[in-house]
């Protein structure tokens, strides 16, 4: 296998662990986080689902990206191109993800809300 092999599939490999860890997280967040807090499980799902979409797009962006980069032309080396754009995406997106998951967890920290239900008076 040449180094160019080696390296791609090291990339999907890691790429697709990547993405697993992803889904068992918002597995856990719409199972476990749901039932105990209903009331806290929606910034998490927010992040859960944010962090796979942006994976996912980073992925296909890191994937697609040398292709589209040479056939539309752009200034110097295509792939130091893409890579420089992928880089700056990702911090970007990993800006707001930490957000989000901080915002969710501080959520998670605050104790339950009591959950008021609307009962009819008893039947006389």
């Amino acid at each position: 296998m040449s180094d160019y092999g080696i390296l791609g599939f090291i990339f999907g490999a890691s790429a697709l662990l990547r993405l697993a860890c992803k889904v068992v997280i918002l597995a856990i967040v719409l199972g476990a986080v749901r039932r105990h807090r209903p009331d806290a499980y929606k910034p998490l799902l927010a992040w859960a689902i944010a962090s796979l979409a942006g994976g996912i797009m980073l992925w296909a962006l890191n994937l697609a990206g040398p292709i589209a980069a040479s056939m539309f032309g752009t200034p110097g080396n295509p792939m130091v191109f893409v890579q420089a754009m992928n880089a700056g995406l990702g911090v970007a997106f990993e800006i707001i993800f930490t957000g989000l998951l901080a915002y969710g967890l501080v959520e998670l920290a605050r104790p339950p809300k009591r959950l008021e239900v609307e009962t009819d008076p008893p039947y006389r």
